[in-house]
């Protein structure tokens, strides 16, 4: 009976130790105004039982001689800083690459699945992936938790970016006397970029001058580029894109041309969600859906 009632107590005891806030994550991500904004868990881990808020940690040899090294929570502020850095979409901060509702749908899962790897063996310059689909698929949702998972988990720089958002941001700051290159240049050098919604939002020379830059440049330094895009690759039965926004272009090369094309289909694996609109069939009222 003392054994069954010290398995139990030590059952509770593991029960007790795991954090009811972010499940022993150490970190949490909330809705900020505009991204996602990760923090410190104000729960288990506002300051650091190892060093406590030190940062440093100190160790005395058989000599009497004391050593320092930068304690683990600095690591983890810095990876914090990282995906704040990113700039995630605030309605993304649910998204997780190893609980992603793949909902039974292969194209689903084989994207997941190759993003984790591309997570897992990432090496500097590698390529990246282009995901084409139709609205509602779940496209940016894989993109938006792979950022999370390639800042919080290896420590990349990553930007996430909604082009025409870009496009905004950049005529915002000819108001404010900033030239294009300045708001360019991070996306430019960023190791890992992710550009969602590629192909939206080009009918001027203007928008296909800022795309061109902003993927020969990337192209030409060989650092590592995401996107997602509504148009399709190839298969021109899929024509939600033109049905959507009433553009004569139907395929992606046709958007964006022969020569953005050229270069980032070298620079990314190609890969094309076929699934259905998930907000059309998101679950009842009550229910949490994961956003797409």
């Amino acid at each position: 009976m003392a054994t069954l009632n010290s398995r139990k107590n030590s059952r509770q005891a593991d029960h007790e130790l795991v954090c009811q806030v972010c499940v022993n994550k150490r970190y949490t991500i909330t809705a900020g105004q505009e991204f996602a904004v990760a923090a410190r868990c104000h729960a288990c881990f506002r300051v650091c039982p190892t060093c406590q808020g030190a940062g440093v940690l100190f160790k005395e040899d058989w000599t009497g001689a004391v050593t320092s090294k930068t304690c683990g929570c600095r690591t983890l502020d810095e990876r914090l800083r990282l995906f704040n850095d990113a700039t995630v979409p605030r309605r993304y901060i649910n998204a997780d690459l190893n609980s992603f509702d793949w909902r039974e749908n292969k194209s689903l899962r084989d994207v997941q699945l190759a993003l984790l790897k591309l997570e897992r063996d990432f090496e500097p310059g590698q390529k990246g992936m282009g995901l084409s689909g139709p609205v509602g698929s779940g496209k940016t949702h894989l993109m938006a938790a792979f950022v999370r998972e390639i800042t919080l988990s290896r420590g990349i720089p990553t930007v996430f970016v909604e082009f025409t958002h870009l496009l905004a941001s950049i005529r915002a700051g000819y108001d404010k006397q900033q030239g294009e290159a300045n708001m360019l240049e991070p996306l430019i050098d960023a190791p890992v970029l992710i550009i969602d919604e590629l192909g939206k939002g080009l009918t001027t020379e203007w928008q296909m001058a800022i795309l061109d830059e902003l993927v020969s440049k990337r192209y030409n330094r060989s650092v590592t580029t995401c996107f997602t895009t509504n148009f399709p690759f190839r298969d021109r039965t899929q024509s939600s894109a033109r049905s959507r926004e009433n553009f004569e272009a139907v395929l992606l090369e046709e958007r964006v041309g022969e020569r953005i094309f050229s270069r980032i289909s070298e620079m990314c694996d190609l890969h094309r969600v076929d699934a259905e609109d998930y907000r059309k069939s998101r679950p009842a009222a009550g229910k949490s859906p994961e956003p797409l």
